[in-house]
C-alpha cells in the first residue's frame, strides 16, 4: 500500500513566524516540486544554488530575504553541517528569533537517479551528471538538530509518488523507466 501524500498543512502548521529552512538530499529527489507544493503557496522565498549560480549568492539572498521580514527555503542539497552552517548562522546569529529547520529528504541515491533521468528526457531540468551524485554522498553528514541548532528535530521527508501539478507525460516517463 502506498504511502499517503502529506499535506502542506502536515509542515507549515509546525511553524510559528519567520524562518529559515534548509533542506537537504539527493539531487533530483524532489526538493523543488516539494518547495513548490508546500512552500511557495505561503509566500517563502525560495533560494536555490541551481538558480543563483554558487553558494555566496545564496547565502547573500537568503540574508535580503530575512532582513526584509520574509521567510526562506534553501534549496540546495546541503550535504555537510558546513554546508548548512553558511545559513544557520544566519538564523541563529544575524537575524536572531528567526525559526530554524531542516527537512531531509530521504529518497535513496537510485531513486533520485532515476527521477533525475526522467526530468531530464522531459525537458524539465538539465541531466545531473553522475560525479554530483558521488560527491554528494561523499560530503554527506546526518543533519543533527541539537548540534546544528534547528529549533526542532530534522523533519524526515519520505519519497512517495504524487503527480499532481506535473507536466504531461511525468507519470507514464516514470513508470516506464522503472
Amino acid at each position: 500500500r502506498a504511502a499517503k501524500a502529506p499535506k502542506p498543512s502536515d509542515y507549515i502548521s509546525a511553524s510559528t513566524g519567520q524562518e529559515l529552512v534548509i533542506f537537504n538530499g539527493f539531487p533530483g529527489c524532489g526538493k523543488s516540486t516539494f518547495f513548490n507544493r508546500v512552500f511557495k503557496p505561503q509566500g517563502y522565498v525560495h533560494v536555490n544554488r541551481d538558480t543563483l549560480g554558487d553558494w555566496k549568492k545564496c547565502v547573500a539572498a537568503a540574508d535580503a530575504a530575512l532582513a526584509a521580514g520574509k521567510s526562506v527555503v534553501v534549496d540546495n542539497t546541503s550535504p555537510s553541517a558546513d554546508d548548512r552552517k553558511r545559513y544557520t548562522d544566519l538564523a541563529l546569529t544575524k537575524h536572531k528569533g528567526v525559526g530554524l529547520r531542516c527537512f531531509q529528504f530521504l529518497a535513496n541515491q537510485k531513486l533520485a537517479l532515476h527521477m533525475n533521468l526522467v526530468r531530464a528526457r522531459l525537458g524539465i531540468a538539465a541531466r545531473v551528471p553522475t560525479m554530483g551524485y558521488n560527491m554528494y554522498k561523499s560530503k554527506f553528514e546526518e543533519p543533527n538538530a541539537a548540534a546544528e541548532g534547528f529549533s526542532a528535530e530534522v523533519i524526515k521527508v519520505h519519497p512517495h509518488a504524487d503527480f499532481t501539478g506535473l507536466p504531461e507525460g511525468v507519470e507514464k516517463l516514470f513508470l516506464q523507466l522503472s
